[in-house]
Protein backbone atom coordinates (compact mmCIF):
# COMPACT_ATOMS: atom_id res chain seq x y z
CA UNK A 1 0.00 0.00 0.00
CA UNK A 2 2.55 2.36 0.96
CA UNK A 3 4.71 1.98 -2.43
CA UNK A 4 1.26 2.23 -4.54
CA UNK A 5 1.09 5.98 -2.68
CA UNK A 6 4.76 6.46 -3.45
CA UNK A 7 3.90 5.63 -7.11
CA UNK A 8 0.77 7.78 -7.42
CA UNK A 9 1.35 10.99 -5.28
CA UNK A 10 3.27 12.81 -7.95
CA UNK A 11 0.54 12.25 -10.89
CA UNK A 12 -2.25 13.28 -8.06
CA UNK A 13 0.09 16.11 -7.23
CA UNK A 14 0.45 17.36 -10.19
CA UNK A 15 -3.56 17.06 -11.25
CA UNK A 16 -4.04 19.51 -8.40
CA UNK A 17 -1.65 22.09 -9.69
CA UNK A 18 -3.34 22.14 -13.10
CA UNK A 19 -6.42 22.60 -11.72
CA UNK A 20 -4.65 25.56 -9.47
CA UNK A 21 -2.72 26.72 -12.36
CA UNK A 22 -6.09 26.55 -14.41
CA UNK A 23 -8.09 28.32 -12.09
CA UNK A 24 -5.57 31.16 -11.45
CA UNK A 25 -5.12 31.49 -15.37
CA UNK A 26 -8.95 32.28 -15.56
CA UNK A 27 -9.23 34.61 -12.31
CA UNK A 28 -6.23 36.50 -14.60
CA UNK A 29 -7.55 36.61 -17.95
CA UNK A 30 -11.00 37.45 -16.16
CA UNK A 31 -8.82 40.92 -14.59
CA UNK A 32 -7.22 41.91 -17.30
CA UNK A 33 -10.28 41.67 -19.47
CA UNK A 34 -12.37 44.16 -16.90
CA UNK A 35 -8.52 46.50 -16.03
CA UNK A 36 -7.48 46.81 -19.35
CA UNK A 37 -11.49 48.26 -20.78
CA UNK A 38 -11.74 51.35 -22.70
CA UNK A 39 -13.18 54.27 -20.61
CA UNK A 40 -14.92 56.63 -22.77
CA UNK A 41 -17.09 59.83 -21.91
CA UNK A 42 -18.14 63.63 -22.85
CA UNK A 43 -16.38 66.68 -21.32
CA UNK A 44 -17.50 70.19 -21.72
CA UNK A 45 -14.81 72.25 -24.07
CA UNK A 46 -12.81 75.00 -23.25
CA UNK A 47 -9.36 76.57 -24.36
CA UNK A 48 -6.54 78.81 -22.57
CA UNK A 49 -6.41 82.13 -23.97
CA UNK A 50 -3.23 84.09 -24.43
CA UNK A 51 -2.85 85.36 -20.97
CA UNK A 52 -3.84 81.55 -19.82
CA UNK A 53 -7.10 82.28 -19.16
CA UNK A 54 -9.76 79.70 -19.31
CA UNK A 55 -12.22 80.32 -22.33
CA UNK A 56 -15.72 78.25 -22.20
CA UNK A 57 -16.58 77.00 -25.79
CA UNK A 58 -20.30 76.13 -25.26
CA UNK A 59 -20.74 75.26 -28.95
CA UNK A 60 -18.19 71.80 -28.72
CA UNK A 61 -17.57 69.33 -26.23
CA UNK A 62 -14.74 66.14 -26.66
CA UNK A 63 -14.79 62.58 -25.94
CA UNK A 64 -12.09 61.72 -23.44
CA UNK A 65 -10.81 58.03 -23.85
CA UNK A 66 -8.71 56.64 -21.06
CA UNK A 67 -6.92 53.22 -20.73
CA UNK A 68 -7.03 51.53 -24.15
CA UNK A 69 -7.97 52.75 -27.80
CA UNK A 70 -11.98 52.51 -28.12
CA UNK A 71 -13.68 52.10 -31.13
CA UNK A 72 -17.02 54.30 -31.33
CA UNK A 73 -19.79 52.15 -32.45
CA UNK A 74 -21.49 55.60 -32.62
CA UNK A 75 -22.10 58.52 -31.02
CA UNK A 76 -25.02 60.70 -31.24
CA UNK A 77 -25.77 64.21 -29.69
CA UNK A 78 -29.24 65.96 -30.03
CA UNK A 79 -30.12 69.71 -29.05
CA UNK A 80 -33.03 70.69 -27.68
CA UNK A 81 -34.74 73.80 -26.76
CA UNK A 82 -36.45 73.85 -23.32
CA UNK A 83 -39.91 75.87 -23.32
CA UNK A 84 -40.90 78.10 -20.25
CA UNK A 85 -43.90 75.39 -20.49
CA UNK A 86 -41.19 72.61 -20.06
CA UNK A 87 -41.66 71.44 -23.40
CA UNK A 88 -38.73 70.24 -25.75
CA UNK A 89 -37.93 71.39 -29.19
CA UNK A 90 -35.49 69.34 -31.49
CA UNK A 91 -33.27 72.36 -32.91
CA UNK A 92 -30.07 69.98 -34.16
CA UNK A 93 -29.18 65.98 -34.15
CA UNK A 94 -26.23 64.62 -35.16
CA UNK A 95 -24.95 60.76 -35.62
CA UNK A 96 -21.56 59.47 -36.39
CA UNK A 97 -20.47 55.63 -36.30
CA UNK A 98 -17.75 53.65 -36.39
CA UNK A 99 -14.20 55.90 -35.29
CA UNK A 100 -11.72 55.15 -33.34
CA UNK A 101 -10.32 57.42 -30.77
CA UNK A 102 -6.74 56.98 -28.87
CA UNK A 103 -6.11 57.78 -25.03
CA UNK A 104 -3.77 60.69 -24.91
CA UNK A 105 -3.80 63.99 -23.36
CA UNK A 106 -2.30 65.36 -26.56
CA UNK A 107 -5.46 64.44 -28.74
CA UNK A 108 -8.59 65.91 -29.07
CA UNK A 109 -12.25 64.36 -30.01
CA UNK A 110 -14.50 67.40 -30.81
CA UNK A 111 -17.89 67.64 -31.83
CA UNK A 112 -20.56 70.16 -31.33
CA UNK A 113 -23.07 72.34 -33.22
CA UNK A 114 -22.23 75.58 -34.55
CA UNK A 115 -25.24 77.17 -33.78
CA UNK A 116 -25.61 76.85 -30.07
CA UNK A 117 -23.94 80.91 -29.25
CA UNK A 118 -26.94 82.32 -31.74
CA UNK A 119 -29.66 79.78 -29.71
CA UNK A 120 -28.53 81.31 -26.54
CA UNK A 121 -28.58 84.92 -27.44
CA UNK A 122 -32.35 83.82 -28.79
CA UNK A 123 -33.47 82.34 -25.47
CA UNK A 124 -36.69 83.95 -24.29
CA UNK A 125 -36.70 84.09 -19.96
CA UNK A 126 -37.08 80.68 -18.32
CA UNK A 127 -36.16 78.80 -21.73
CA UNK A 128 -32.87 76.59 -21.37
CA UNK A 129 -31.09 74.88 -24.13
CA UNK A 130 -30.04 70.78 -23.39
CA UNK A 131 -27.76 68.79 -24.97
CA UNK A 132 -27.79 64.91 -24.91
CA UNK A 133 -25.10 62.95 -25.80
CA UNK A 134 -24.63 59.11 -26.15
CA UNK A 135 -21.54 57.02 -27.57
CA UNK A 136 -21.48 53.45 -27.58
CA UNK A 137 -18.23 52.36 -27.25
CA UNK A 138 -15.96 49.13 -27.70
CA UNK A 139 -12.08 47.82 -27.06
CA UNK A 140 -10.50 47.74 -30.37
CA UNK A 141 -10.08 43.57 -30.35
CA UNK A 142 -13.67 43.01 -28.23
CA UNK A 143 -17.61 42.53 -29.34
CA UNK A 144 -18.71 43.84 -25.72
CA UNK A 145 -20.31 47.12 -25.68
CA UNK A 146 -20.09 50.17 -23.33
CA UNK A 147 -22.65 52.81 -22.99
CA UNK A 148 -22.08 56.52 -21.66
CA UNK A 149 -24.75 59.34 -21.81
CA UNK A 150 -25.08 62.50 -20.64
CA UNK A 151 -27.89 65.21 -20.38
CA UNK A 152 -26.65 69.30 -19.71
CA UNK A 153 -28.37 72.37 -19.65
CA UNK A 154 -27.50 75.63 -20.12
CA UNK A 155 -28.90 79.00 -20.02
CA UNK A 156 -28.06 82.41 -22.04
CA UNK A 157 -27.27 84.19 -18.70
CA UNK A 158 -24.60 81.79 -17.30
CA UNK A 159 -22.79 80.29 -20.67
CA UNK A 160 -21.83 76.97 -19.00
CA UNK A 161 -23.13 73.84 -19.35
CA UNK A 162 -24.18 72.03 -16.03
CA UNK A 163 -25.34 68.10 -15.94
CA UNK A 164 -27.70 67.02 -14.84
CA UNK A 165 -27.99 63.33 -15.65
CA UNK A 166 -25.12 60.96 -16.37
CA UNK A 167 -24.72 57.00 -16.86
CA UNK A 168 -22.01 54.79 -17.85
CA UNK A 169 -22.64 51.01 -18.16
Amino acid sequence: MYEYLLAWAPIWLSLVAVIVSLYALRATANQFASSARPYAWIENHAYLDSNGQPINQPSTFQVICENAPAKLVYIEYKFFRILAQGEKELLHEFRKDDSVVFPSGKTQYTYGWGAVPETLRSLSAGEKLERETRIAYQHLSSKRTYFYERKSLIGSDDGHWRTTFERAT
